[in-house]
């Protein structure tokens, strides 16, 4: 993950409760009045509350019926509603409760739900719908209550995102962002399009920070504070849409953790293990405004559920449908740099030394290096003729020639690399 300084192995996942019945299709942890917290996940047939590390069935009887796609949840005061394509909205009030219908009349099929300005937000399709001020059971459109529904038609296809940010609410098409406030009556809310030239591919692409919305767009990675979007400085976008299966960026999972103030979206990649299954991901420190690119296998189909948890650690499902949290101790960390060498010259590279963050007593439990070599870039790399070998200084040693040189640093445990020494010399003219 990027740190302040450079680069630190990230926490490893640890198991914290029994596996589900069935494949998660989304989750939540839910934060109530009372101070306590709890985490419920849905599922083709039911939704499960975890009491106790055991996930016991929370949907009254027939409540569920044959949802598709993922589960969304949102809060509304101690109210968490569910929803999801093909599906009657559910509430469940309190760390408790058991869900059953949205009553009021709301809408079904919605994908999509927020809470701003006391009122409950439901998007089906390319409508929007909002509750009577002050409670979530009544979503009847009157001038009185101001209770309303609408569409926002500017721009094809359905809202795939909805966040509240402040006292407003940001909503997102694939190819187009509006901004929602709370007018009052007659019109309860208003909708002012903010962008027209990038929209975002999921709710799960939107991350929530303290000054603004990150998200991924059409083309490249944003920020919005409820103005126009404006691109998070980076270089990485290119590699990313190339890398990302196109069919599947709907899949992709973002969170944040508060803690690292770091950025993560998982997505499937052309190369994914499982089919739709996200299996890399790119993050993105905003203090040090430095980014990185790995690999977390999270393989559960469909798309498994992926959010931050109070400690800011992420949760997921591994593929026996147990809860894992990224709270364990430091795995491995591979770091490759970039090509060292001369444009004109051969060169002989002979030994290289990674920096650790000694200041914080952050040193790897072990370590390896990997040396490549190539004549031109572009050209995958050869291995080195000599197995680069680690010296009571530090340095790994081994030698060979060639135009560019590229190491791969793999370690072990918890560690933080800040910089890097390398030794060479010009060999000649090929």
């Amino acid at each position: 993950m990027p740190t302040i300084k450079g680069f630190r192995a990230m926490a490893s996942p640890v198991a914290f409760g029994a596996p589900l019945p069935q494949l998660p299709t989304g989750g939540i942890v839910a934060y109530y009045s009372s101070g306590v917290s709890s985490l419920i996940v849905g599922t083709a047939s039911h939704l499960y509350r975890y009491i106790g590390g055991v996930p016991t069935q929370a949907d009254v009887g027939g409540a569920v019926g044959v949802p598709s796609g993922r589960w969304r949840f949102f809060q509304f005061g101690d109210d968490v509603i569910a929803c999801a394509a093909n599906q009657a909205p559910l509430v469940a009030t309190g760390p408790t409760g058991t869900f059953g219908a949205l009553t009021g009349s709301a809408p079904f099929g919605a994908t999509v739900g927020c809470t701003a300005q006391g009122t409950a937000l439901l998007f089906a399709g390319a409508l929007w719908y909002s509750s009577a001020p002050s409670t979530d059971n009544n979503w009847t459109p009157s001038p009185q209550t101001l209770a309303a529904t609408g569409q926002l038609y500017d721009y094809p296809g359905p809202v795939v995102a909805a966040v509240s940010f402040y006292n407003t609410v940001i909503a997102f098409k694939e190819v187009a962002i509006w901004l929602g406030q709370f007018i009052g009556p007659p019109d309860s809310w208003s909708w002012q399009l903010i962008s027209d030239m990038t929209g975002t591919w999921c709710q799960e692409s939107a991350v929530v920070l303290s000054d603004s919305v990150a998200f991924v767009g059409s083309d490249d990675f944003y920020e919005t504070s409820g103005n126009v979007p404006q691109r998070i400085p980076n270089q990485c976008a290119e590699w990313f849409f190339q890398q990302a299966n196109p069919a599947y960026l709907s899949n992709i999972n973002g969170w944040y953790d508060e803690a690292r103030s770091t950025l993560y979206w998982h997505f499937v990649s052309n190369a994914a293990p499982y089919t739709g299954v996200p299996d890399r991901f790119v993050s993105y420190n905003k203090r040090s405004r430095r980014w990185c690119t790995g690999y977390l296998n999270t393989p559960t189909i469909p798309a498994p559920p992926l959010f931050s948890a109070p400690n800011g650690a992420a949760i997921y499902f591994d593929i026996n449908n147990v809860p894992q949290q990224l709270s364990g101790p430091a795995g491995p960390m591979r770091l490759t740099s970039g090509y060292l060498g001369d444009p004109d010259r051969l060169t002989q590279a002979f030994r290289w030394r990674p920096k650790y963050n000694f200041g914080q007593a952050i040193y790897p439990t072990s370590q390896s290096l990997a040396a490549f070599h190539t004549n031109v870039l572009g050209v995958a790399p050869t291995p080195s003729p000599t197995v680069p070998q680690l010296g009571g200084d530090g340095w790994f040693n081994f030698r060979q020639n060639d135009r560019w040189h590229q190491m791969s640093l793999a370690t072990q445990g918890d560690c933080e690399v800040i910089s890097y020494s390398y030794e060479g010399r010009l060999a000649g003219i090929r």
